[in-house]
């Protein structure tokens, strides 16, 4: 008799787990250890800008052929960086020869502006990425839950949203919007050893 009310309880245990539905607090509790690394946000700093490129004719020191201005939003940014002391700038002349007939010729030469990272600016630098040096604005993290749709008793859509965390100085150089929520979502599953994301 002991071991047929043992077996009926745990019986009614296993039914009562299976029938278990997703609340959002659970999901809040699983979506809250995941890693988001990859919702981090990165924008690019060109490494170089062409400013002049002065021409010589027959030798002679010519006029300046082409100003490539540096965009005005971009220069604003990299001014405030730099009085941030995040970033230094620096100029260098590189001469142009005359690749076809003559290399020792000096047919002009180009000015370009640098920018450089700062020991502080370097905290915050993440690698390159081409032409552009590549820098972390802000990363993400959990922000709340927003629905539960179930797709049957095994599966359930999880909507929820990310938040902006760990902005760097960057993102307030750039004007970044640090209340923006992203809406995205997660398939959980229900296995033997409870909801799982899939």
């Amino acid at each position: 008799m002991k071991k047929s009310l043992i077996y009926l309880v745990l019986a009614c245990l296993t039914l009562t787990s299976c029938k278990h539905k997703l609340t959002r607090d659970e999901a809040a509790q699983i979506l809250k250890t995941q890693d988001y690394s990859s919702y981090r946000q990165y924008d690019y700093i060109r490494k170089a800008f062409l400013i002049s490129d002065r021409g010589f004719a027959n030798g002679q020191s010519g006029g300046i052929r082409n100003i490539h201005s540096l965009p005005k939003a971009v220069e604003s940014k990299i001014n405030s960086a730099v009085a941030k002391g995040l970033m230094s700038t620096a100029e260098q002349v590189v001469p142009q020869h005359d690749d076809w007939y003559n290399a020792s010729l000096v047919t002009g030469e180009q000015t370009f502006r640098y920018f450089n990272f700062t020991p502080e600016g370097l905290k915050y630098y993440a690698g390159q990425s081409g032409d552009d040096n590549k820098v972390v604005l802000y990363d993400r993290e959990f922000g709340e839950i927003t629905n539960l749709k179930e797709e049957n008793e095994n599966t359930v859509i999880v909507d929820y949203t990310l938040v902006v965390t760990k902005p760097t100085p960057f993102a307030f150089i750039w004007g970044t919007n640090l209340n923006q929520l992203l809406s995205t979502h997660a398939r959980f599953i229900k296995t033997d050893k409870g909801w799982q994301l899939q």
